[in-house]
């Protein structure tokens, strides 16, 4: 080997390298050093830190294809690769239990995707620690699990169902209701097609869903009223005086029995939106800012999110949102006029306005009951249906509403 040095050319003299040949070995180590311009003991040192690097890349991935990243559950992939050696794991018989956990739409409609991931998290949990190493949990898809429970009868896998849901009842004072239909099937022989018994348990689940979430859903309402009257000390009583209002509005002008029940309901749900607004905005005394006050009226918008999640609530949800829009089409969120506003909403306007003009608010002082009508009258063809208007103003002069 030539090198330059300066002008000088210097001749090295390479003996063949031989394994055990320790000068030959040092040899070549200065030899490398001399070319490379670096120590070959920090050259080791950086290529142990690549490997390393790669070692914990490679354990990160493997974890990401054998456990679900949010819930710490096995993953859907992991269990179909190992679906070949089912029968080598899991001994017989075997319980099969689809699992789907109620009302999280809802919870994602009202406070967003993260507050749902997080409910989510909790409630795996409270399975994962409930089942034992034995039992098996996989996450199958969106808010469904899959539990797979190992030389069990059917018996002894209802029991453990049974104390997966005490466990998550018990979870539920301290936050929002938590609840999961399960379906069982399951797997007595080598014979048997594990995809018929997964879908076995998953018709049994729906099935059972049927009848479990529309409980879920309106624990979940009860909660959400619960968690706003804690918000704002108010709006439990100008809920109360509101359903009192309506009622008897809605007689007036004829409305049936069911539609009564309806317009009630929509009364007393009309601000369930403001659970999605900042305490320090709902209850801030003096005007809100411009901001402040775009936060304040998404509540109606919320508000329809949250009805309509729910079966039971979804024939009202219109109502909900358009409680703030106004006759002449100067409302929100829509920009409605006239009749395009749906009944309720209209009547739900008028009453709303009276009893918020009739009572302390943070950011008002209270106005009395002829001063509040003349207010109502004043605006009726601009901000309420002057029938309406007419008629609310009327009922509450003739004194056949109770001192409200």
């Amino acid at each position: 080997v030539t090198q330059n040095e300066g002008g000088r050319n210097s001749v090295w003299n390479i003996v063949p390298f031989k394994r055990n040949c320790p000068g030959a070995h040092n040899r070549l180590l200065e030899l490398i050093e001399l070319f490379t311009g670096t120590k070959l003991s920090t050259f080791r040192i950086h290529v142990q830190s690549i490997r390393e690097e790669l070692e914990i890349k490679e354990a990160n991935i493997t974890k990401l294809l054998v456990y679900d990243k949010l819930t710490g559950a096995y993953s859907r992939t992991y269990f179909e690769q190992a679906l070949e050696g089912f029968y080598e794991r899991f001994a017989l018989p075997a319980v099969i239990a689809m699992c789907d956990f109620n009302g999280l739409k809802l919870i994602n409609d009202t406070f967003g995707h993260e507050k749902g991931d997080e409910l989510l998290g909790d409630g795996v949990k409270i399975m994962l620690d409930s089942i034992g190493d034995e039992n098996v949990i996989i996450r199958w898809g969106g808010d469904e699990f899959i539990l797979i429970m190992p030389h069990m009868t059917f018996v002894e896998a209802d029991q453990l169902i049974k104390k997966i849901k005490l466990g998550l009842n018990s979870f539920r004072p301290k936050t929002i209701p938590l609840d999961v239909s399960f379906g069982l099937s399951v797997i007595h022989s080598k014979g048997q097609e594990i995809g018929e018994a997964i879908k076995q348990a998953e018709d049994r689940m729906y099935s059972n869903k049927l009848t479990e979430s529309k409980k879920t859903r309106m624990a979940v309402i009860e909660f959400l009223e619960k968690l706003l009257w804690e918000k704002d000390y108010q709006t439990e009583e100008h809920v109360m005086r509101l359903k009192s209002l309506v009622d008897i509005i809605g007689k007036e002008i004829g409305l049936s029995a069911r539609e009564i029940v309806d317009l009630t309901q929509t009364a007393m749900l009309h601000d369930i939106g403001k659970i999605g607004v900042p305490v320090e905005i709902l209850n801030k005394p003096g005007g809100l800012t411009p901001d402040e006050w775009n936060i304040m009226k998404k509540h109606s918008e919320i508000g329809y999110r949250i009805t309509q999640s729910s079966i039971e609530l979804a024939h009202i949800s219109e109502a909900i949102l358009g409680h703030h829009e106004w006759w002449d089409g100067n409302g929100y969120p829509q920009g409605l006029k006239g009749e395009e506003i749906p009944l309720y909403s209209r009547i739900v306007s008028i009453v709303d306005s009276y009893d918020v003009m009739t009572h302390d608010r943070p950011y008002k002082q209270t106005m009395n009951a002829a001063d509040a009508l003349a207010e109502i009258n004043k605006w009726a063809g601009i901000q309420f249906d002057p029938y309406l208007a007419s008629v609310f103003t009327g009922v509450m002069q003739e004194g056949i509403v109770p001192d409200a």
